[in-house]
């Protein structure tokens, strides 16, 4: 396929780096296509900057206009319309506290809100809004080939982000019901959740929390379960689906690997879109090249490029250091 070569000649000429740099997640966004087609961008992220002693979480948002995605080609399908769902007013009543020093360090949109790399997750926040606002999508799972490639810290950033933006209710679903984690990285308790909701017969209302201070909306993974399979891909998870969408304008569902479940390409087929974590250090070109053919291609919105060195190259960090010191 087209992409997969794009994607594995875009990181076999990166520049070589010592392995210490390899774990650092980065993106570099440019502006897309103002057409209504959905053609997969490449986001590039490094390792942010950890052991912030600033524990407090900025609660508002200033709109920060995209800088140029270019295309990589390949994927380059119309997302199906999908008309935004009636919105009920139903807001979470149980709340959790979630403090900076007890997240994880990759969590920079809580840790280092003002960091450029918190910048490049406002970038992919910016061009999703502009997808839901031209073609009406509400949900949006978050998808990798294998394990450890940084989707649930992608997840989790993009939605704290989302959730602080003015007028945008955002809720997060952990997917991976045989391992739940988002819990771990929000360095909260765990509590029942989606396995519960499936399988037990919870209440959504009786499972989600409101994270403060951003107010995003929380259903965690609950109780690991075997037979996830059957219950992602029953009918009732799209119905709890379509209720959560209702009440929200975003809601953002990390799903598990995809080399290793049926999951996440059962929660895609009910999702309105998807996006792609790839770790570019560890991609397999021939297993992602034959995963990508299983996928609904119309429904593939973005590519992140986790732990690429290119953009620590390119990025000036100096300048986002002085316009900080600036504007402070």
């Amino acid at each position: 396929m087209r992409f997969s070569k794009t994607l594995k000649k875009s990181v076999e000429t990166r520049p070589a780096t010592a392995d210490a740099e390899r774990n650092r997640p980065t993106a570099d966004a440019r502006p897309e296509s103002e057409s209504a087609q959905f053609a997969v961008h490449e986001l590039k992220f490094g390792r942010p900057n950890v052991g912030s002693s600033d524990d407090t979480v900025t609660t508002s948002e200033r709109a920060v206009s995209p800088p140029n995605i270019q295309p990589i080609g390949g994927v380059a399908e119309t997302l199906n319309a999908v008309p935004a769902a009636p919105t009920t007013e139903a807001a979470p009543q149980r709340f959790a506290k979630v403090s900076a020093g007890n997240v994880h360090e990759r969590l920079v949109a809580i840790r280092e809100p003002d960091s450029s790399y918190a910048e490049d997750y406002r970038s992919l926040r910016t061009q999703l809004i502009n997808k839901k606002n031209e073609t009406g999508i509400r949900s949006v799972v978050i998808l990798s080939f294998g394990p450890a490639e940084g989707k649930s810290i992608t997840a989790i950033n993009l939605s704290w982000l989302l959730a602080q933006t003015d007028g945008i209710r955002t809720a997060l679903i952990d997917g991976d019901l045989r391992k739940p984690s988002l819990e771990e990285y929000l360095g909260i308790k765990r509590q029942p959740g989606l396995s519960e909701v499936l399988r037990d017969g919870m209440r959504i209302d009786d499972v989600m929390l409101l994270l403060e201070p951003a107010g995003l909306g929380l259903i965690q993974g609950g109780d690991a379960r075997d037979e996830a399979a059957e219950l992602l891909s029953s009918p009732k998870f799209k119905v709890i689906l379509d209720e959560v969408v209702s009440r929200f304008d975003f809601t953002i569902i990390d799903a598990p690997p995809l080399s290793l479940f049926t999951d996440a390409a059962s929660i895609l087929q009910v999702a309105d879109a998807g996006i792609l974590v790839v770790r570019s250090s560890e991609v397999n070109y021939q297993d992602l090249d034959r995963m990508l053919g299983t996928l609904p291609k119309e429904k593939l919105l973005a590519v992140v490029m986790n732990q690429s060195e290119e953009a620590l190259i390119n990025r000036d960090y100096y300048y986002y250091s002085n316009y900080r010191n600036a504007r402070d």
